[in-house]
């Protein structure tokens, strides 16, 4: 199957996992990383599906989304990662917003910079 040139994903995994943590008691919260990036057979939860998405033959680009704070460290796993992988789609780290609307939008924004005329992108929320 040929690659679709104008498909792209936003992986998001910006959020602080409140939701997820929500029940547990508050020193254990604070504890808690949050879930997209817990250990899943040795491996961040986030990483799973960036693989899949990054290996796909429709998507040219994917943008993955983090907290601010974290960019840097998750650019340089991703840049670990991809090099062990087959990634056939191009893989770019973003900072986040205040919340999921504002972080699908920068994710957004990261592709029209990335390519204007992009014709479909998927979130993976």
């Amino acid at each position: 199957m040929k690659r679709a040139a104008n498909c792209a994903a936003i992986l998001a995994a910006g959020g602080l996992g409140l939701r997820f943590n929500k029940g547990l008691p508050a020193e254990k919260s604070a504890e808690q990383k949050s879930k997209q990036f817990l250990q899943l057979r040795g491996q961040a939860l986030y990483s799973w599906s960036l693989r899949v998405l990054a290996q796909h033959e429709s998507i040219s680009n994917v943008v993955v989304v983090v907290p601010a704070k974290l960019q840097t460290e998750i650019a340089l796993e991703i840049d670990q990662l991809s090099g062990s992988s087959e990634f056939t789609a191009e893989v770019s780290v973003v900072a986040g917003g205040n919340s999921r609307q504002e972080s699908v939008y920068r994710g957004l924004k990261a592709i029209a910079g990335l390519k204007p005329n992009m014709e479909l992108v998927m979130v993976h929320d």
